[in-house]
């Protein structure tokens, strides 16, 4: 279900069957993607729902939209700090203001009501950076310490509770953009790996690079909004995951991840194939 809203997706964005195609059978064998079907994770059903929600905010449904978005809550807790931040870039690219900015509300008052009146806070407070076992608290104190008689002004400037979680959050969020994340090893929880794998195949490794160029380019270039679309979703997708400490780096709270990633991999195939049907007619 998810291969063909992602196709809709693909082809309401772009306007590019091709690219549409590619997108939808990268992700049909994309080892992340398999590996969290497989495993009948949450997150696999909520990535659906931020896709199809994706699609009909796009389509002009705001409210089927925002039906889905809020059902991605219920399934898996990253959704609820994916989707608001992601509905910051719809709201500019779609540009209707009024009932964008309506609909996220509306959005917003679910997720709260989903907070409040359930246990939903429970395990995303035990492995927030901010639970950190021996954390930033402990971190202040001995760098505090350290400082001996420095003025106290000066010690709180340079040690602080906002510099020590947004380093502590720079790290988590760091461990989810890396070559051996995607190509090597894969990430955590170990049951979830595949021996000798990573999240992404090797090819990738050639595609992705080129992919998310064309994609940064064209954006900035053309200000293009679409391209710096998923750019933004590709950023964005690592923040659910980087918020927490335990088993970095997370293929479930980072599942957000894969939409933009697979784009940017079909960007870059793309432009493989445009590449050779050149040299062809160069040679030709």
């Amino acid at each position: 279900a998810t291969i063909v809203v992602f196709f809709l997706l693909i082809q309401t964005l772009f306007k590019r069957e091709l690219l549409a195609l590619l997108a939808s059978l990268f992700l049909a064998i994309s080892p992340w993607h398999v590996t969290i079907s497989r495993a009948t994770s949450e997150s696999v059903i909520a990535l659906f729902f931020v896709i199809l929600g994706t699609w009909l905010w796009l389509s002009g449904r705001l409210r089927t939209a925002a039906l889905s978005f809020v059902a991605s809550f219920l399934f898996y807790h990253a959704a609820r700090v994916f989707v608001p931040i992601m509905l910051i870039p719809l709201i500019i690219y779609k540009q209707d203001f009024r009932k964008s900015l309506i609909t996220f509300a509306a959005i917003l008052l679910s997720l709260f009501l989903i907070l409040s009146l359930s246990q939903g806070l429970g395990r995303p407070a035990s492995v927030s950076i901010l639970n950190t076992p021996g954390g930033w608290q402990g971190i202040i104190k001995q760098q505090s310490g350290e400082d001996g008689i420095q003025n106290p002004l000066i010690t709180r400037f340079f040690h602080n509770k906002l510099y020590s979680i947004g380093r502590a959050f720079l790290t988590s969020y760091g461990t989810h953009y890396t070559g051996e994340f995607f190509f090597l090893t894969g990430g955590n929880p170990v049951r979830y790996r595949v021996p000798w794998m990573g999240t992404m195949y090797m090819l990738d490794l050639l595609l992705l690079p080129v992919g998310l160029a064309i994609l940064l380019a064209e954006g900035l270039k053309k200000k293009n909004g679409v391209y710096l679309l998923i750019i933004a979703w590709f950023l964005i997708g690592g923040i659910p995951s980087g918020l927490t400490w335990e088993d970095l780096p997370n293929i479930q709270r980072a599942s957000f991840m894969i939409p933009a990633l697979i784009v940017g991999s079909a960007f870059g195939a793309l432009e493989l194939i445009n590449l050779t049907k050149r040299y062809r007619k160069l040679a030709i």
